[in-house]
């Protein structure tokens, strides 16, 4: 075809555009919960009795913490497993994206890590997992047709190669994540979407417990989350500078929750 190798090295420019744009407005995210409110600023545990969507607030304290300055408590009692992923319970998890929630976005491409202060504040730190452990977990849900007949979709995946361990007192734990589907295990998926699919700024994420073979009990405090995010608007900004500079005027040619 005409002109390939010229459209080649374009495409190539304007993908380098678009990484210099999404790098350049990526920016860490540190989670303190040392604000009120809200106090669980847009973070959950899933307890299916609470009522609405399941969607409950971590009790905030306001002293005390990785850094004495605050943080949430779940109570591993309230927990109760989500039936289209089976046995897994949600002590913490949050949206990238939801239309009444505050949302948090992970740009996990850009930086494909996070850490998180674990404390096990049961009485004699010994919380009951029953067997199970903690793993960092990413997902999505829709359902396109409201209360018609076909029913939602979602896909939910967790990753194998390391657990979040709990002990008495506060312990800065952090996983390293890849794209690679093999290093994910499939909770549920019935729209055809692989851990890959879903790496790139995940609609909701977290920290689950996979494996208890029974309701855990306990206390959990979760303190100084980190990652990296995205900051408003990078995708649009990434897109319109490639889009720019592949559509700049040249000599003799006239000038898309």
């Amino acid at each position: 075809m005409p002109h390939t190798r010229s459209l080649y090295l374009r495409l190539r420019i304007a993908a380098c555009f678009a990484g210099v744009a999404m790098t350049a407005v990526a920016t860490p995210y540190v989670e303190h919960w040392d604000t009120s409110p809200p106090a669980n600023n847009g973070w959950f545990y899933f307890d299916p009795d609470g009522g609405g969507d399941g969607d409950i607030a971590p009790t905030w304290k306001a002293t005390g913490g990785w850094l004495d300055s605050g943080y949430l408590e779940t109570d591993l009692g309230e927990l109760g497993p989500w039936t289209p992923t089976g046995g897994l319970f949600y002590p913490l998890y949050t949206y990238g994206s939801h239309g009444s929630y505050i949302v948090h976005p992970i740009a996990l491409t850009e930086t494909p890590k996070i850490s998180l202060a674990i404390n096990d504040l049961t009485v004699g730190g010994n919380a009951n997992l029953q067997g199970g452990q903690l793993r960092f977990w990413i997902g999505e849900w829709s359902d396109p047709d409201g209360e018609g007949p076909l029913g939602p979709l979602y896909s939910f995946y967790y990753y194998n190669a390391k657990a979040l361990a709990v002990a008495d007192g506060w312990n800065l734990r952090s996983v390293k994540v890849t794209p690679d589907d093999g290093a994910w295990t499939e909770i549920s998926d019935n729209q055809d979407k692989s851990a890959a699919d879903l790496f790139v700024n995940p609609q909701q994420w977290g920290i689950g417990l996979v494996g208890a073979t029974a309701a855990p009990t306990g206390l959990l405090g979760f303190d100084e989350f980190a990652t990296i995010v995205p900051e408003p608007g990078t995708l649009a900004l990434a897109a319109l500078a490639a889009l720019a500079w592949l559509q700049r005027p040249r000599p003799g040619r006239r000038p898309r929750r």
